[in-house]
């Protein structure tokens, strides 16, 4: 009876994932760049850019209209200094620099 039970409900589960839509981020709409941070506002989401160190990045994602208050314990949450950054915007895209990575976001995927 157990077993059959978690069938059921698995199979519940996955009928219910597949009958989610799925929505492309969008483009972006605009933009703010801050010390070690940079925030996108999305067509259908929020993206967070973070500049942890020269060669540590936190991207933060979500498709609600605001970001939970709750920090993520995977990841560091606040740096000792917050890296430098060099953003550049171009033709189609932003390219954002830390001295050994960069990162390129595009406009409208």
């Amino acid at each position: 009876m157990g077993k059959s039970l978690l069938t059921a409900l698995m199979l519940i589960i996955c009928a219910a994932a597949l009958q989610a839509k799925f929505e492309f981020a969008g483009e972006i709409k605009s933009f703010k760049a801050e010390e070690g941070r940079v925030e996108f506002v999305l067509s259908n989401a929020l993206l967070n850019v973070y500049i942890i160190d020269s060669n540590i990045v936190r991207f933060r994602y979500t498709n609600r209209d605001r970001f939970s208050p709750a920090p993520s314990y995977a990841v560091v949450y606040k740096s000792a200094h917050a890296g430098k950054i060099d953003m550049r915007e171009e033709a189609g895209k932003f390219l954002i620099s830390t001295g050994e990575l960069i990162i390129e976001i595009k406009k409208d995927p």
